[in-house]
């Protein structure tokens, strides 16, 4: 049995919309399957917020099977300092789990 492809786009083609409505028609209308969560999509969302944006997709037919942790100066998991390592396992660990309540199954990490 053969697997069926599917095709997904980066989130952080979308950053300045943020207007997630105009993504999943974009996505659609693309022929996309799903987009990349990042955390320039969600910044300050609640959990609730999180999983109801979760089901709105679904329901539009775009899902959100991946996020892309953040990748910012500070959030080196291999730093020499413990505070600063500890500080980004934290973060990712935040991030971790506000995108697998909307659904993501992979989550992306640069060291």
């Amino acid at each position: 049995m053969q697997k069926a492809w599917s095709w997904s786009v980066t989130g952080y083609n979308f950053v300045r919309q943020k207007d997630h409505e105009q993504i999943w028609r974009i996505c659609r209308q693309a022929g996309l399957a799903g987009v990349e969560g990042a955390p320039e999509l969600f910044p300050d969302e609640s959990p609730t917020q999180l999983e109801d944006l979760a089901r709105r997709y679904r329901q539009a037919g775009v899902g959100i099977p991946s996020f892309h942790l953040p990748f910012e100066a500070g959030d080196d998991l291999a730093s020499f300092y413990e505070t600063a390592r500890r500080r980004a396992v934290e973060r990712m660990g935040t991030w971790m789990e506000r995108a697998s309540r909307l659904g993501a199954g992979v989550a992306v990490q640069h060291p």
